[in-house]
């Protein structure tokens, strides 16, 4: 972990799910493909993209005052808050997407984040009204890839749930390379904010 990502060891969270997932990567490397080892893989992608915007929502505290309390979803709304925050890795698709989320998740995130990976991602983005050096305001779509992020999370939700015949839907079958991509997508991700830590 400290030669290739010597400035987490600052983080000992981020460190700790960042060397899980540089194993579940030698493993798959090594031809361990087996269907639990890609569940684990996307698992360990989620956790550690999950944790890097927990961190950012504790080092940029958002205030979730500032959010509106909607009694029912109101997607056309949030779409206005997501695209007032002039975020430059906010693309038209990645706000789109976000304004799915419940605001009541988004709130709880802010100060409690334990949500999905979207919900603590739109709390993150909260803290940039506070703060002109935010990451999220630094950081461009082509460092980012905020698109590749709502993937994975949704690859990872299917994934993890169990999957059968009985449900009727089409499960995605995870492959070695999806795996292999989603844990470089994750740590390249997380690499991004090495200057931040």
């Amino acid at each position: 972990v400290l030669i290739e990502f010597p400035w987490v060891e600052r983080q000992p969270d981020i460190k700790r799910h960042l060397a899980a997932l540089l194993v579940r990567r030698e493993k798959l490397l090594q031809g361990d493909s087996h269907d639990q080892e890609l569940d684990a893989a996307m698992m360990e992608c989620q956790k550690l993209l999950e944790v890097v915007m927990q961190w950012l929502i504790r080092k940029y505290p958002a205030d979730a005052g500032q959010l509106p309390i909607q009694q029912r979803p109101d997607p056309k709304l949030n779409q206005r808050i997501l695209s007032a925050l002039q975020i430059p890795a906010f693309t038209e698709e990645v706000i789109r997407l976000l304004s799915r989320q419940r605001i009541a998740q988004v709130i709880r995130a802010c100060s409690r984040p334990s949500d999905s990976l979207k919900a603590l991602l739109f709390a993150a983005s909260m803290g940039t009204l506070n703060a002109q050096q935010h990451p999220l305001k630094v950081l461009g779509d082509r460092e980012l890839q905020l698109a590749k992020l709502m993937e994975l999370a949704d690859l990872r939700n299917q994934s993890s749930h169990a999957q059968s015949r009985f449900t009727g839907r089409d499960s995605t079958q995870l492959t070695s390379s999806m795996a292999l991509g989603s844990i470089q997508y994750a740590l390249s991700f997380t690499a991004c904010f090495k200057e931040w830590m």
